[in-house]
């Protein structure tokens, strides 16, 4: 019975270690694989953070440029579409105050004038400030008018462009005598000049002699016109003579204009042979053998023999390259004189030379012919005016 109890007991005690062995195991087997995953996953989050940031990094520098790019097109597009929306308010406040001196109504006509010219300074646009202060002048507030010419005067500054400035020069030269602009006028043609001489433009020089020589400022223009006539000697362009012949002979240079103009006919006939393709060059003859040549055998002083054939394509090659300076000359020439003469409206107003100088015109200057002449280039549409 006795013997019966112990083995009951040691089977029960082998059977409560089989159980609990592999309990043991498997927590010993948790707990180690707890152990290596946190082993395993310390540096794996390190590593992949440090992956993340270097890519954030990368992502950030690239969308930043990208941001930098896109925010200096939108500038841009919102800064071209604020000066297209100032060009319209322009529009419609000068049609307004036409339309107002039409209606006899010349208060509310400075106003508008006066409005359009604020909006073009803001805009930090010269031709349009000059066109409202031309406006203002027409109806007779050459003071109001003045103050714009003056802060075109400063945008033209900034621009540093000769035929801005000669516009400006010549906006002040229409204000009557009691505005005593004249000074405004030398002063900012003076600029107009040393920009020009800068640039080398004799064009630009010959345009600014010209105006110096309308404020019957002899000396200037006979200065501006030497400036000029240096580079032309140079460059030969026969348009550009004969109009420096022009212009000296009406500041009465007369043997100096005749000079000129024998420059500007030979210039005339270079350019006309150059044109054809059929310049004539002086063959150079040797009065001399040259040096080291033996009558007997041959010298090594001698140049080497070209073929008729390689003569012909050398010389083929030389022209083929003049004509191609030349045709550049003529095409920066011509582009040069379209975007000169396409200021000439400021320079001159509509009508003619010093179309808006008062004192020469006010006998016979119509201010509702001229409203009524500038009203017609304008048309109202969705309750606001345009040009047509």
């Amino acid at each position: 019975m006795v013997s019966g109890c112990y083995t009951l007991v040691i089977v029960g005690l082998l059977v409560c270690g089989l159980l609990i062995i592999p309990l043991a195991v498997s927590q010993d087997k948790e707990a180690e694989t707890v152990a290596t995953e946190e082993t395993v996953e310390e540096p794996t989050v390190s590593e992949i953070s440090t992956g993340e940031e270097t890519a954030v990094t990368i992502e950030d520098e690239a969308s930043a440029d990208v941001t930098e790019e896109t925010a200096t097109e939108t500038e841009e597009s919102v800064s071209a579409k604020e000066k297209a929306r100032a060009i319209a308010r322009f529009i419609d406040k000068k049609a307004r105050g036409l339309k107002a001196v039409l209606d006899k109504d010349m208060e509310t006509a400075e106003e508008h004038f006066e409005e359009a010219g604020e909006i073009a300074a803001e805009n930090e646009d010269w031709e349009n400030t000059l066109d409202a202060g031309y406006s203002l002048s027409a109806i007779g507030e050459t003071r109001s008018a003045k103050k714009l010419f003056d802060t075109a005067k400063s945008l033209t500054a900034k621009a540093r462009d000769w035929r801005s400035m000669l516009a400006v020069g010549y906006a002040y030269a229409t204000l009557p005598a009691e505005e005593e602009a004249a000074d405004d006028a030398v002063e900012v043609m003076q600029s107009a000049e040393e920009v020009a001489s800068e640039e080398e433009n004799w064009r630009g020089l010959l345009e600014i002699g010209g105006g110096f020589k309308e404020l019957r400022s002899g000396d200037l223009a006979k200065a501006a016109y030497d400036k000029a006539s240096h580079l032309l000697e140079q460059v030969r362009d026969s348009e550009g003579l004969k109009m420096l012949a022009r212009g000296y002979e009406e500041l009465g240079e007369v043997s100096r204009a005749r000079e000129i103009t024998v420059l500007a006919e030979e210039a005339e006939k270079e350019e006309a042979a150059m044109g054809g393709g059929k310049k004539i060059r002086k063959r150079k003859v040797r009065k001399e053998p040259p040096g080291g040549w033996s009558p007997t055998g041959k010298s090594l002083a001698d140049s080497p023999k070209i073929s008729d054939t390689s003569r012909g394509i050398l010389a083929g090659k030389a022209e083929g390259k003049m004509m191609e300076a030349h045709e550049k000359a003529l095409m920066d020439a011509e582009a040069e004189r379209e975007y000169s003469y396409e200021f000439r409206e400021y320079y001159f107003g509509p009508g003619g030379d010093f179309g808006y100088r008062r004192w020469d015109t006010r006998t016979d200057f119509d201010v509702n012919t001229w409203a009524a002449q500038e009203f017609d280039n304008y048309v109202i549409r969705d309750g606001a005016y345009v040009l047509r």
